[in-house]
């Protein structure tokens, strides 16, 4: 990029300022959005059910993750590390909180007992049913001051973003749509 910009600079007399503007302003565009994310997410966090609380009050965020990765089908503890991007030692840390809180459960895998399949246990699947259900709600309610085109605008920029990090993965999270470009057409047709 940096050879871009002194071509740009050279190229035209007073690109340089142009240039210094356009990046001051995407540098303040940057701050604001580094601002509202907490915002968010302490107004999100703030409406979560009182009764889910108490049963997540001894349920770490990394937990948490851990059990949305496990919510649509069991993982090895090495996939399981993967999708959190960490390491095998932390996630059988990890792993090992969760089955003592009975809400993870060990089994063989069928076509080869040696390997360890970790699957969410009844009371662990409720738990993140519940959550989920919850956290849909609170979307809903929170989504509903934009209109179908904002919000079909919102989802392409976000699934955006989640293809542009590197080494991330969005598997636990929920994959992104193949035809990952939504139209305002497509929201309005649902």
């Amino acid at each position: 990029m940096a050879t871009t910009t002194t071509t740009a600079k050279t190229a035209r007399p007073g690109g340089g300022r142009v240039l210094e503007q356009q990046a001051s302003r995407r540098a303040e565009l940057v701050e604001a959005f580094l601002e509202l994310r907490p915002v968010l997410k302490r107004r999100f966090a703030l409406n979560l059910e009182h009764e889910l609380r108490d049963e997540l009050h001894n349920v770490t965020i990394h937990q948490l993750e851990a059990l949305g990765c496990l919510r649509h089908h069991s993982h090895t503890m090495r996939e399981l590390a993967k999708e959190l991007g960490v390491g095998e030692s932390a996630t059988t840390a990890l792993t090992d909180r969760l089955v003592r809180q009975g809400l993870v459960e060990r089994g063989s895998d069928p076509k080869d007992r040696r390997i360890v399949r970790l699957e969410l246990s009844r009371s662990g699947r409720r738990l993140v049913e519940r959550l989920h259900e919850s956290i849909g709600r609170k979307s809903a309610a929170m989504l509903e001051v934009l209109s179908d085109e904002q919000l079909a605008h919102l989802l392409d920029i976000l699934a955006t973003l989640s293809r542009s990090l590197p080494g991330c993965s969005v598997a636990c999270s929920g994959d992104i749509p193949s035809s990952s470009r939504t139209t305002t057409t497509d929201v309005a047709a649902e």
